[in-house]
């Protein structure tokens, strides 16, 4: 049982920390415009 909930867990940590990472890039460029008044390029 532990074996099966584990094969379901580990694509949906992966994507989560994938999410995750996509939601902080975008916080720290909303971040950045916000100081500079400008919207940087990436």
């Amino acid at each position: 049982m532990s074996a099966v909930s584990g094969s379901y867990l580990m694509p949906t940590i992966a994507c989560a920390q994938m999410v995750n990472t996509q939601l902080l890039e975008l916080l720290t460029w909303a971040c950045a415009a916000d100081l500079t008044g400008t919207a940087p390029v990436l």
